[in-house]
């Protein structure tokens, strides 16, 4: 019986012909560096597209990104200046790779671990490091579909409801330890922040006709209104030793060695309790659900696929989220934290909901959030010192409100994410609910986000459809590639003769 065995020439150049593919693949998921002339162009058509409306949309995000960042400095999880400075990097890098508001936020996984669980800065810079070195590695080989198959939705919800209810817990109870009314920074004031917080965030769901346009965000008016509060503070109380008066320019260094100091036990923290529990999240909600996302507010910007993609079906770039693959988002946020962190950068991800806030006050493309970066790394630089100063004065009733607002937040998204594939007249309803319950419960009961994510697969393999689900994905990853037929060996042969003939054109 005849074998289709292709020649030992044909075979060379098919090996290096599927190098050469998976390595082009490989530099088209790295954003920026692809097309420098492209995001040079951006940069220099900058002042010229900051608009009124950019500026706007460039605080949507401030909602979370404000209150997980000074929670995280005031717990001595992160270095307040190295963490703005390499977030504004951050946005700017975003900003010119795809002309996109795209968000950079603290990871909140990491963050509320970290400020809950009080842990080490050690710690939380070792799980970026891990996170990042994680995602590129998904991105590489392609893995990050698998995590989707994986990790349950259901999980992820409740790892999400758990962390919010932990972090708004946290909030009120900053709150409520204050004395009711005897100082500056009391329980009234918090009361009164979290009315006025509820008031804006009511306007900004509204609809166009129902919304008061002079009403501002709500996370941007109460952190204007703590950076107040703090100046009264300084004022009245500068003798205390725990500012750092008078306020001057410049201060701590924006850049330094952090892996310095980082022993095994940090390493085995930040992956165990910080690094494992995110990598989820970022896999789902702020890598698939941000490609997504994008492809629904900017249909305009859909691209072609590659020539190349079409003709390689194992390592490729996703084409059914065309303004943004899900290789290109992992590889952004994998390169963002195992790179930075290394220097003082805080654990960031994208958002979908960063996203979609930028968008809603108005942004439409890469100019915000050039200028949101701008600012944070001019705050950093110049105004380092007096930045620790206000957020040491900072009200802790404002910043619990914050807080709250922010847990609140991830909740919601936590529930919305399953909500969405819930019909009340499905039977496997009250599966998932069950599934994302024990989730919950078990992070809020423990305090250890690792243990409500195993106990959510265990659910989910024991009581929900996993253990079926788990065996169809072992059956189909055990089945054989099938042998390349003749046909397909004269396909490449083809292709290969095709790229020889437009080089040889191209250097004529």
């Amino acid at each position: 019986m005849a074998t289709n065995v292709a020649p030992p020439h044909l075979a060379r150049r098919t090996a290096t012909s599927k190098i050469t593919t998976f390595a082009s693949d490989i530099f088209r998921t790295v954003p920026l560096i692809h097309d420098i002339p492209l995001a040079l162009s951006r940069l220099k058509s900058f002042p010229r597209r900051l608009t009124l409306s950019e500026v706007s949309g460039s605080f949507g995000d401030f909602g979370t990104f404000i209150p997980l960042t000074i929670a995280l400095s005031r717990s001595g999880a992160i270095s307040l200046p190295p963490a703005i400075f390499f977030a504004g990097l951050s946005n700017i890098l975003a900003g010119l790779a795809w002309d996109l508001p795209m968000p950079v936020q603290p990871m909140k996984s990491i963050a509320a671990a970290a400020v809950v669980e009080q842990l080490s800065r050690s710690s939380v810079t070792a799980s970026g490091i891990l996170v990042g070195s994680m995602l590129i590695l998904l991105s590489i080989t392609n893995l990050i579909e698998v995590i989707n198959m994986i990790v349950p939705v259901t999980v992820v919800s409740g790892l999400q409801l758990g962390l919010g209810i932990k972090l708004s817990s946290l909030g009120i109870s900053m709150v409520t330890d204050l004395p009711f009314a005897s100082q500056i920074d009391c329980g009234l004031l918090g009361v009164l922040s979290a009315i006025l917080g509820v008031v804006l965030l009511k306007n900004e769901a509204s609809t166009l006709e129902n919304k008061i346009k002079l009403l501002p965000p709500a996370a941007v008016t109460l952190f204007l209104i703590a950076l107040t509060l703090a100046s009264i503070e300084l004022k009245i109380n500068g003798d205390d030793p725990l500012y750092d008066l008078p306020l001057k320019m410049f201060g701590p260094s924006v850049v330094y060695w952090a892996v310095d100091g980082i022993n095994p036990s940090d390493w085995r923290e930040g992956f165990f309790n910080l690094a494992l529990p995110q990598l989820p999240l970022t896999t789902l909600n702020s890598v698939v659900s941000v490609a997504a996302l994008a492809s629904t507010l900017y249909p305009e910007r859909r691209k072609p696929p590659h020539p190349q993609t079409r003709r390689s079906s194992r390592h490729k770039i996703s084409t059914d989220d065309n303004v943004l693959s899900r290789r290109e988002v992992a590889m952004s946020v994998g390169l963002l934290n195992s790179i930075f962190c290394l220097f003082g950068g805080m654990p960031n991800c994208h958002g979908a909901g960063g996203l979609a806030g930028q968008h809603r006050f108005g942004a439409r493309n890469g100019t915000s959030v050039i200028f949101l970066g701008i600012l944070k790394i001019t705050i950093a630089i110049f105004f380092g010192a007096s930045a620790l100063t206000f957020f040491e004065a900072i009200p802790s009733s404002i910043l619990g409100v914050l807080l709250a607002i922010a847990g609140a937040e991830l909740g919601l998204t936590g529930l919305l994410l399953t909500f969405k594939d819930i019909h009340v007249s499905s039977p496997d309803s009250k599966t998932k609910l069950f599934v994302l319950m024990c989730t919950t419960v078990v992070i809020v009961g423990t305090g250890k986000t690792q243990y409500g994510v195993l106990a959510g697969l265990v659910a989910y393999v024991f009581y929900g459809d996993g253990f079926e689900e788990y065996k169809k994905l072992l059956q189909w990853a055990r089945q054989p590639t099938p042998a390349a037929t003749s046909e397909e060996m004269e396909d490449v042969t083809t292709h290969i003769e095709v790229d020889e003939e437009d080089d040889k054109n191209d250097e004529v």
